[in-house]
């Protein structure tokens, strides 16, 4: 990270994977944002599929709770009892890229 002062600072592991988290935010919500809009184009064209779709997503959704859950479950554990979350921040972005 270069600063106006022509000073080069180094990124701290917490702020890297923080940053890393970020991104992999960013990604999810684009594709998410992509999946929705698609979907709903479809209210143009043919209004049973588009509801076929919406149902389905919510079935998805309910069955899915458990994977994303158990995906998340070690690193929201760190921070809620306060042990070091770093390496569970790790771990979950390595399983994610």
């Amino acid at each position: 990270m270069d600063h106006p002062d022509g000073q080069v600072s180094i990124m701290s592991e917490e702020r890297h994977l923080l940053l890393q988290f970020v991104r992999l935010c960013k990604r999810y919500e684009l594709e998410m944002m992509a999946a929705t809009n698609s979907i709903a184009e479809l209210q143009h064209s043919d209004l049973a599929l588009l509801e076929h779709l919406m149902s389905r997503k919510k079935e998805l959704q309910r069955e899915m709770i458990r994977v994303v859950d158990a995906k998340f479950r070690r690193l929201e554990a760190a921070i809620t009892d306060g042990t070091p979350y770093l390496p569970r921040l790790r771990e979950l972005l390595e399983r994610c890229q």
